[in-house]
């Protein structure tokens, strides 16, 4: 769980960024909000990458109609683009009173469970890493829901999964609790 704290902000779908972000990104790449249309990109690249992985429980896998979902009603997707090339995704879910929700699992009041934010998946390009992308999205994330009324910023990350551990961190979340979620993985 983390103080969410505005650092950087959206425009509207498929708008790029303010003009002035406090941190650019690099190389001229821009980022946005993915609409529903585009969804189908984000799965080709989210396939890529976990097929590209050393081993499947570094990254949980998730299908068309994940990103369908949140691209849409269910939450907001967000992606670095180099031109009209999808370079990285970040996903966020609102859960709601959903029996999954992350606060639960941390012990929130049910009264705080509808300001619960899930920041769900964040890929990045094989050919795009190194460019602090992930940092850039975790970000960008945050003023986004704060404007949706979401105070409690909540993720899972697998142990072994060292790079996207150690990002969360450096962005001020904290390892609450170690537990099996989504089929039996170690989150």
């Amino acid at each position: 769980m983390s103080a969410i704290r505005p650092i950087i902000g959206l425009a509207p779908q498929g708008a790029a960024l303010s003009e002035r972000p406090p941190q650019p990104l690099p190389g001229g790449l821009v980022l946005r909000r993915i609409a529903p249309e585009d969804s189908a990109r984000v799965h080709r690249l989210h396939c890529e990458i976990v097929a590209g992985l050393p081993s499947p429980d570094l990254f949980r896998p998730a299908d068309a109609d994940f990103f369908r979902q949140h691209c849409g009603p269910s939450g907001l997707t967000i992606g670095v683009f180099d031109g009209s090339r999808l370079a990285a995704y970040s996903v966020m879910r609102f859960p709601g009173a959903d029996p999954d929700n992350l606060g639960r699992d941390i012990g929130l009041p049910a009264r705080e469970l509808p300001r619960v934010v899930h920041f769900e998946l964040a890929g990045v390009d094989p050919a795009y890493r190194g460019r602090s992308l992930q940092d850039a999205m975790l970000r960008a994330r945050m003023p986004l829901v704060l404007a949706e009324g979401r105070h409690q910023g909540l993720l899972t990350v697998a142990p072994a999964n060292l790079h996207s551990l150690r990002n969360t961190m450096r962005n001020g979340f904290a390892v609450t609790t170690l537990r099996r979620k989504y089929g039996g993985a170690l989150r």
